[in-house]
């Protein structure tokens, strides 16, 4: 399921970043270990290319992928989000994603990831 929400242009002639949906990524209770993925739809409200210049994740549970570092203006991009228990040594997963852009007003924006083990 895609999630988007679109984020109030202030400065109509730079890259502006929008997502949908409340930011948090909530993947429920996962059973068992296998893998599950969601997609989160980046999109540039601005008028000129969105640059993603880097993705921080600092965990072996959670994967990113993104077809493309750069969004036209008005266009989207679907950034899928793995979860994988099996390489989780909690029950818990309370991680986020950090994913930096050339947007002036949001340089950085803070995905949280939960989930919830068995």
């Amino acid at each position: 399921a895609s999630t988007h929400v679109a984020v109030p242009v202030t400065k109509p002639s730079v890259p502006m970043y929008g997502y949908r949906q409340e930011n948090l990524q909530d993947f429920g209770t996962i059973k068992g270990n296998t893998a599950v993925s969601k997609s989160v739809s980046l999109t540039n409200t601005g008028v000129s290319n969105l640059q993603i210049r880097k993705v921080n994740n600092e965990s072996q549970v959670v994967s990113v992928s993104l077809p493309q570092m750069s969004i036209q203006s008005g266009k989207s991009i679907d950034m899928k989000i793995t979860v994988r228990p099996s390489k989780s040594r909690s029950r818990l997963l309370n991680h986020r994603i950090f994913i930096i852009t050339n947007d002036p007003a949001r340089p950085t924006i803070s995905l949280p990831v939960v989930a919830t083990f068995e």
